[in-house]
Order: C-alpha cells, then structure tokens, then sequence
C-alpha cells in the first residue's frame, strides 16, 4: 500500500503495530516513517480500513486473492478440504486431491513435463526448481554447470536463494547473497 490516508484514530493501533511487525519490502533505514493503513475488512477486490474508507487491493491479486477476496465458492472448498483432512505430509503419503490436481496441472504442461512437485508458495517453488536443475546436472557429471541467468530488475522470491538470483538491487541491499 505505500503512503495512505491513515486516519489519526487508527494511527494508534498502526504505530503499535509498526512496533512488532517487520513488513517485507520495508527500507529498514526508514522504518517508521511510511504510515500504514489498518485493513479491517475485505470484499471482492476491495479493502476497508477500521473507518470504512473503501480501497482497491491492488498488490492482493499477485499472491493469494487473484479472483478477489470472499469468493464464497474457494471459501466453501477450503473448509470443506479442512474439515475433511487439513494435512498429510508429502514426504510419506498421498492424497486424492493431489493427485487430481496433479493431473489436472499435466495435461497443460508441453512436451514430456508430466510430473508435478508441489510447494508451499512462488518462492518455494523457485528453490525447487533451482535445486532440481542443480542435483540433474550433478547427477550427469556436469558438476561445473551453476550458472543461473535471470532478468534485470525482476523479482523471484523472498527466500535466500530465490532473492540471490532476483535482478531487484534494492532488495539485495546490505544482504550477502549467493
């Protein structure tokens, strides 16, 4: 959100806030001084803070409410998926719905790419990807191939090594990446 219209009753609660809370993308050298909005609430592709002040979510569509938020149908499923079973451990079984989902995911996917690894997140999944290219060429003796080329300015992730290979210099700031 940046700079916002935080009003002075909810400036309070924001500064208490802003005294526990490391938020990501925050220039620690000027910690304090962006004010934040309060979210209280949310619907469809907007926000509200605690005064009812109505805003779009712009950011929101890049991770987790990409369809908007309170979708009742994606809502419905998750709790359904909850109360059903809310975790089995991939390293030792399986489930229905991954397999589904798995399925599902191949019939997109070109070529011969058709197995699936899931992960928690983006970042996640670009760890993944660079270590299963790393242990493939270690695995056919090509132990000297490590380069990694990514863009300029892009962003790849906020893990350690999805960040060493993002092109964003501000991000890698005062950081000792790989």
């Amino acid at each position: 959100m940046g700079k916002s219209q935080t009003t002075s009753s909810n400036r309070n609660l924001t500064n208490k806030l802003d005294d526990r809370i490391l938020y990501p993308g925050e220039y620690l050298e000027y910690r304090g001084e962006d004010s934040r909005t309060f979210i209280d609430k949310s619907k469809g592709i907007y926000l509200y803070d605690k005064t009812g002040h109505k805003m779009i979510d712009g950011p929101g569509g890049m991770w987790n409410v990409n369809v908007g938020h309170g979708v009742k149908e994606i809502a419905d499923a998750i709790h359904e998926q909850i109360r059903k079973m809310p975790y089995a451990s991939p390293f030792s079984e399986s489930t229905e719905i991954a397999t589904t989902y798995a399925s599902r995911l191949v019939k997109y996917a070109p070529g011969d790419l058709k197995r699936v690894f899931f992960t928690s997140g983006g970042s996640s999944a670009v760890d993944s990807a660079l270590r299963f290219v790393m242990f493939y060429n270690n695995v056919r003796g090509l132990k000297e191939k490590k380069l990694i080329i990514s863009r300029h300015d892009a962003y790849h992730g906020s893990t350690y090594l999805s960040a060493s290979c993002s092109g964003k210099e501000r991000d890698k700031n005062n950081f000792d990446f790989a």
